[in-house]
C-alpha cells in the first residue's frame, strides 16, 4: 500500500507513524521503530552477541522493568524483554559468559540500555535519589554502559544471593557479611571476580549493578527505543496481509 492511502503522521528519531485511510476512514496504523538510530549509537542487542559468538543458550535475559516485577511494581518498557548495550559492553559481557560456562556457570541480565524517556517516567513514580537516578543527570543504564545482572546454573536456574533483585537493604551492599549465608557470599564473590576480570566494576551498594569497562566514555543519555528495529506493531487483523512502503 503507498501513496494517499499511506501517510506519515508523526515522525521522531526513533519511530514513524504511518496512518492507512479507505476512503474517508482510518482502517488503521502502523509505527515502524527506525533501527538505523540504534546501530548509529553502537547499540547492539545481547541475544545477536551470543548468537555471533557461538553462545548456547548465552546470556540469558529477565528484563524486570518490562514486567511488574521490580521494586516500582510498574511496566516501564512495556513488556519489552530486550537487553540493549554499547558494543563494547556487550563484547565484555559476552566474554564473561564464555568464562563462567566452564565452571557450569552463566549471567541473566535484569536490566541494560534505558532510553531516557523511561527515566524521567520512573522518576515521576518514585522522585527518591538513592533508589532512581535523577534524569536530569541521567545514569550509566541511560547511556548503555551499564547492567544489572545475576548468576545462574547451567539449567538456567538463579544461585542464591544476598538478596532479591532491587533489594535497597544493607544486604545488598558488597562489604556485608552479616546475616548472610557462606553460599550467597561465595556466589556474590564469584559474580564479582567473574567480571571484574573483564573490566567491569561494581557500585557499592547493589551487588546486580556493574558499570561497563570504558562506561566514563559515554556522556550522552540516549532515547533509542527498547523495540527499535525489533518489531513492528501492525494493523488489525483484517489489515494484516497489506505491504507498506515508506
Amino acid at each position: 500500500v503507498s501513496g494517499p492511502a499511506l501517510r506519515i503522521v508523526g515522525t521522531s528519531h526513533t519511530l514513524r507513524s504511518y496512518r492507512l485511510t479507505v476512503g474517508a476512514e482510518v482502517a488503521g496504523a502502523l509505527y515502524v521503530p527506525r533501527w538505523a538510530d540504534a546501530a548509529a549509537n553502537d547499540l547492539v542487542d545481547i541475544t545477536d552477541a551470543n548468537r555471533a559468538h557461538g553462545l548456547t543458550p548465552g546470556v540469558a535475559v529477565d528484563m524486570r522493568y518490562a514486567t511488574p516485577d521490580n521494586f516500582l511494581h510498574a511496566n516501564v518498557y512495556e513488556s519489552m524483554n530486550r537487553c540493549l548495550l554499547r558494543g563494547d559492553v556487550a563484547e565484555a559481557l559476552t566474554r564473561v559468559q564464555r568464562s563462567l560456562e566452564t565452571r557450569g556457570l552463566g549471567l541473566k541480565v535484569y536490566d541494560c540500555y534505558r532510553p531516557h524517556a523511561v527515566q524521567y517516567r520512573m522518576w515521576e513514580i518514585m522522585p527518591e535519589p538513592g533508589y532512581v537516578a535523577n534524569p536530569t543527570t541521567g545514569s550509566n543504564h541511560n547511556r548503555g554502559a551499564a547492567v544489572d545482572v545475576t548468576l545462574i546454573n547451567a539449567d538456567g536456574s538463579e544461585r542464591d544471593m544476598p538478596t532479591a533483585f532491587d533489594d535497597f537493604s544493607q544486604a545488598a551492599w558488597h562489604e556485608t557479611t552479616e546475616e548472610l549465608t557462606p553460599e550467597q557470599i561465595e556466589n556474590r564473590g564469584l559474580l564479582r571476580e567473574a567480571m571484574a576480570a573483564e573490566g567491569f566494576s561494581p557500585i557499592r551498594k547493589e551487588w546486580w549493578h556493574y558499570n561497563g569497562p570504558d562506561f566514563r566514555s559515554y556522556t550522552e543519555n540516549l532515547d533509542v527505543a527498547l523495540d527499535a528495529g525489533y518489531r513492528r506493531m501492525p494493523l488489525p487483523p483484517d489489515w494484516r496481509g497489506l505491504r507498506f512502503i515508506p
